[in-house]
């Protein structure tokens, strides 16, 4: 990490530390100004092998500017095509066509597969929620790879109380 510990981040730290063989999940619920970035960063550089979850590209950044070994996978939409500048990936011309997505991947020619390989690569990796269920289970993100998403040590997920939210339009249906 970027940060030096502050006593109340320390504090939290010291818990996980001593109750971490004796529960599966833990929820960290903290005020502004806490420090919550910090305690996830430092707890995936221990585990070297997490998945971070946070709402907004905002904190995406955020946590990416507090720790180098981070990295940041944003969702297709935030990418442009590199066969065709007017597209982003989500709507780039290999999205209907999975040979030419095959070529781009095999090529190293996309900044959108090029970054998520490094991120799928990489101790630790923050994206959204929203693309990470989209990503990994189903649906018009579903990856065309073999599954790359292997399980990791942890899954951090930080404004956890925006989750309800996220799982029930990634499951709803509109008749």
């Amino acid at each position: 990490n970027k940060l030096a510990a502050r006593d109340r981040q320390v504090d939290v730290l010291n818990r996980l530390d001593r109750e971490w063989d004796s529960y599966k999940y833990f929820l960290i619920s903290a005020p502004t100004g806490v420090g919550k970035t910090y305690i996830a960063t430092a707890i995936a550089s221990v585990l070297k092998n997490a998945y971070m979850l946070t709402s907004t590209l905002q904190l995406q950044a955020q946590y990416e500017g507090s720790w180098d070994a981070i990295v940041n996978l944003k969702g297709k939409g935030n990418y442009t095509c590199s066969l065709n500048r007017e597209f982003t990936v989500d709507a780039a011309p290999c999205a209907a066509a999975g040979e030419l997505i095959k070529s781009c991947i095999r090529d190293k020619v996309c900044d959108y597969y090029n970054q998520k390989q490094k991120a799928l690569d990489s101790q630790s990796m923050i994206t959204n929620p929203v693309y990470f269920l989209y990503s990994t289970h189903c649906g018009f993100g579903k990856d065309v790879e073999d599954n790359p998403w292997v399980k990791r040590t942890a899954l951090i997920i930080d404004e956890a109380h925006n989750l309800e939210k996220h799982l029930c339009s990634f499951a709803e249906s509109k008749i």
